[in-house]
């Protein structure tokens, strides 16, 4: 009887002592807790430049959408093509770069769109205004230099955009008003002080563009132009042996 007990005593302290060995092994095997630190590296520079159509000044009369004079209300600062505007590298979307420029249509010239009093115009590229706080600094400067106030002849079509979630058109696009070809291009300024009280605006009233080897225009001559277009130079090649 006592030889079984001894046994028994004997088996049940084995037992215990297994138990504690491991979990003390488990405890030295267990992963200890690493602080972490967020990735280095992150987006502060981003160079972002876009491509357009070059058009001549007789093109972007003839196949604007809508060629109205506007006045400059609002510009916004440049946001990426999502609806928080932020940054996200995300392979199954472009990441386009853009700004809106909100008008107000003064003299409606050609309407194909059936636009509204105000306008808003998506350009892509920087803007004038900076970038929201939360985007990395853009390069290179905006591609136009269009002023809050001032009135200008625009020359613009609707176009879709590649857009990152909650899209208005087909999966993944958003639909916009945009400039027809580059933005310094795509308007033309007019050319007196249209705060004065005498300068009543009229079919005569002459603007300019940015490029200043551009002859100056006015609505009558942008009508007339879109009425009867300048015929297209044909470029015919030469051989010259």
């Amino acid at each position: 009887m006592n030889t079984k007990l001894g046994i028994l005593t004997f088996c049940v302290v084995g037992i215990v002592i297994g138990l504690i060995a491991l979990v003390i092994t488990s405890r030295e095997d267990a992963p200890v807790p690493q602080k972490t630190t967020p990735p280095t590296g992150e987006l502060k520079r981003y160079s972002y430049e876009a491509s357009y159509e070059e058009l001549t000044r007789g093109q972007m009369i003839t196949q604007s959408d809508a060629i109205f004079v506007g006045q400059v209300q609002e510009i916004s600062p440049a946001r990426w093509n999502q609806d928080s505007g932020e940054y996200v590298a995300d392979e199954r979307c472009s990441q386009l770069l853009y700004h809106d420029i909100e008008v107000q249509v003064v003299w409606s010239i050609v309407d194909d769109l059936g636009l509204d009093d105000i306008v808003t115009i998506t350009v892509l590229g920087n803007s004038p205004v900076g970038s929201i706080a939360s985007s990395p600094e853009i390069l290179p400067n905006p591609e136009h230099t269009l002023q809050t106030g001032d009135q200008y002849i625009f020359f613009v079509v609707k176009r879709y955009i590649a857009w990152r979630n909650e899209p208005t058109g087909p999966e993944g696009t958003r639909l916009t008003i945009r400039f027809i070809t580059a933005p310094s291009m795509s308007h033309l300024k007019r050319v007196d002080d249209n705060t004065g009280t005498n300068n009543r605006l009229d079919d005569e009233t002459l603007f300019v563009a940015e490029d200043p080897n551009e002859k100056l225009l006015s609505i009558a001559d942008i009508l007339h132009l879109r009425e009867f277009p300048e015929p297209t130079p044909i470029i015919i090649a030469t051989d010259n042996q």
